[in-house]
């Protein structure tokens, strides 16, 4: 199994429970599910293929979630930018990286020299013969998400995780810190970046709710 096919296993089996709250809204993982598939689909449809490196650039939200999701459907590999990060730290970190898209909020987050998908274009309605589009197969062993040191001292390092290490340190989460389906989680991190990742795809690997400040 991906990493994918776990996220599936909470939707289908607590459809209604919630995955996000922030205020008073609530997200539920029927309704991540949905999202989800029809993001994964309009990536599909954009041309995207397994393997594809695709960064997120994105303010802490429900459909960073989603992206999360979608990218395992489509075998993409997760390549977290954190937001605040400057166009230097940025052009730093890509180097060598060859990235195929970042995902952003608006057009005023464009990279220079990167492909930009704005995240409002990827929730348009998708025709009705797009919704059948089959996904990918995709091997537990398959490249999911890229991680990288600070860069502080010199160019930052990269390391590239597999489905079924993420899905192992996901558990490895689960188990040191005692959270399970059903808890409910506050979640101080920004998404964006490394730690915050790790930390939401292990909750929503777990079935937990995330609480956003």
């Amino acid at each position: 199994m991906n990493i994918a096919d776990y996220f599936s296993k909470n939707a289908l089996e607590h459809p209604d429970f919630p995955v996000l709250e922030l205020d008073n809204l609530s997200f539920s993982y029927g309704q991540l599910r949905d999202l989800s598939e029809m993001t994964a689909r309009r990536l599909i449809l954009l041309g995207y293929q397994p393997g594809d490196i695709i960064g997120l650039r994105l303010v802490n939200c429900a459909q960073y979630c989603a992206l999360i999701w979608a990218l395992a459907l489509c075998g993409c590999i997760v390549f977290p930018v954190r937001s605040s990060a400057t166009r230097s730290e940025m052009k730093k970190a890509f180097t060598g990286i060859p990235l195929k898209a970042v995902i952003i909020g608006t057009r005023e987050d464009a990279i220079p020299n990167v492909d930009s998908i704005i995240l409002t274009d990827l929730e348009q309605p998708l025709e009705a013969s797009d919704t059948k589009t089959a996904w990918p197969v995709i091997s537990p062993s398959a490249p999911f998400k890229m991680c990288q040191t600070s860069g502080s001292t010199g160019q930052p390092k990269t390391f590239v995780f597999s489905h079924s290490q993420i899905i192992n340190i996901s558990r490895q989460y689960g188990s040191e810190m005692y959270w399970s389906q059903g808890d409910r989680l506050f979640f101080g991190h920004q998404m964006s970046d490394t730690w915050g990742s790790e930390m939401l795809i292990s909750a929503m690997y777990a079935g937990a709710t995330i609480i956003l400040g």
